[in-house]
């Protein structure tokens, strides 16, 4: 219940930009790193802790920490052939790369922004959508 009520608000603090609420997430669920969040019996997902960790520390602006949670998530979105997460995790990875600036990490960024935006505009995930669409 905890690292569930902790996903929805990762959500929720990145929809708002709440960066102070994101800093103190990220420190909350920073111990779950590499698991999954389940909802209930019935196996509902909200993804790996690792993508909101990575959303969390992108928008505070920790672009490493964002960057290595990204990558882990990435790992496992591949693993588990999960297309939505995977998407998240693409676009949120390409823009920690290229916030970060290493210009041997440009192409790669790009490459993750294409494909995350092309699997986020054939699942219609509209608010994915609309929060990389200008970035």
């Amino acid at each position: 219940t905890f690292l569930a009520f902790c996903g929805i608000g990762s959500m929720l603090v990145t929809e708002i930009e709440d960066a102070g609420s994101a800093e103190k997430l990220a420190g909350l669920i920073a111990p779950f790193s590499g698991e999954w969040i389940m909802i209930g019996r019935i196996g509902s997902t909200l993804g790996p802790v690792d993508l909101h960790l990575g959303e969390l520390n992108l928008l505070t602006g920790d672009l490493n920490e964002a960057a290595a949670a990204f990558e882990r998530s990435l790992l496992t979105c591949e693993e588990m052939s999960s297309a939505p997460y995977l998407a998240r995790t693409r676009l949120g990875l390409g823009e920690a790369l290229a916030r970060l600036g290493d210009p041997a990490q440009a192409d790669r960024a790009a490459e993750l922004r294409e494909a995350g935006l092309a699997t986020a505009r054939e699942l219609a995930m509209e608010p994915t959508l609309r929060r990389y669409s200008d970035s």
